[in-house]
C-alpha cells in the first residue's frame, strides 16, 4: 500500500479502535468466503468483481490489524509469515519429489 494510504488506515484504526476494527474484520472475512464460494463455483464477471471488492476489503482490515501490532508483535508475525511459506515450500518440494 501506498504511504497515504497506510496513514488513511492509521486514522481510520484510531477513530474507531482496534476492538472494532477486529470486529469489522470479522464480517469482511465472512463476506470474503462467501465471494470466493461464488467465484470459485459461478466464475462470472459480477462473481469476480465483488470477489475483487471483498479481498480490498480484508486487505484493508488486516493492514489496520497489523498497524495495531507492537513491534514485538510484528516481529513474532513477521516470524510467522516466514516459517509458514517455508513449510509450504517444503510441502512442494516433497510433492514433486
Amino acid at each position: 500500500m501506498r504511504e497515504d494510504q497506510i496513514d488513511n488506515l492509521r486514522q481510520i484504526l484510531c477513530h474507531y479502535g482496534r476492538e472494532a476494527q477486529k470486529e469489522k474484520l470479522c464480517e469482511e472475512l465472512d463476506e470474503l468466503k462467501e465471494a470466493t464460494t461464488d467465484d470459485l463455483y459461478y466464475q462470472t464477471a459480477d462473481t469476480r468483481s465483488h470477489f475483487i471488492e471483498e479481498l480490498a476489503d480484508v486487505m484493508i482490515m488486516t493492514e489496520q490489524m497489523r498497524l495495531a501490532l507492537t513491534i514485538p508483535e510484528l516481529a513474532e508475525l513477521y516470524k510467522v509469515i516466514e516459517f509458514k511459506i517455508n513449510r509450504q515450500l517444503r510441502r512442494i518440494d516433497n510433492e514433486q519429489s
